[in-house]
């Protein structure tokens, strides 16, 4: 299997953390009549600490009453996140170039800066699973306290 099979299978089973998300829930924020516009903007997630991440939300155009699924994007030691479709994540690392194309095929990719790198606050604590990890955490609470229509299928 090429590198980036590899990588795309990694990025859809971070996807799969999704599982907790209530699609009903988001659906009826938004109600069965709105369409939603591809577009992308930026939020801060706070986490388990007080520590703030900064991410870029990347919502797919979505028809009255379609959800979709969600993939939750971040980068590697000593880079950042893709905060739009033409930064040098989202055009040249092929995990940028992924998230974009998934965005581009109907997904919501959230791409963040882990803590300690590009503009989100904190200590680089190198995956360790009480921060880092609960990061991640972080970010799929607030996925699923502020998008709508996401689902796991």
């Amino acid at each position: 299997m090429d590198s980036f099979r590899i990588w795309l299978l990694l990025v859809f089973a971070l996807a799969s953390g999704c599982a907790s998300i209530d699609p009903l829930a988001r659906y009826q924020d938004t109600g069965p009549a709105t369409v939603l516009p591809q577009t992308s903007y930026h939020t801060d997630v706070v986490a388990h600490d007080g520590t703030v991440l900064r991410a870029t939300v990347f919502q797919p155009a979505l028809e009255p009453g379609v959800e979709a699924p969600i993939i939750i994007h971040t980068h590697g030691f000593g880079a950042f996140r893709a905060p739009h479709r033409f930064s040098i994540y989202g055009q040249l690392v092929l995990s940028g170039q992924a998230a974009m194309a998934a965005w581009d095929s109907g997904y919501w990719v959230i791409s963040y800066d882990q803590r300690g790198f590009g503009d989100s606050e904190g200590k680089v604590q190198l995956m360790d699973p009480d921060y880092e990890v609960r990061d991640f955490i972080s970010v799929l609470d607030w996925a699923d306290e502020h998008l709508p229509r996401v689902t796991c299928h």
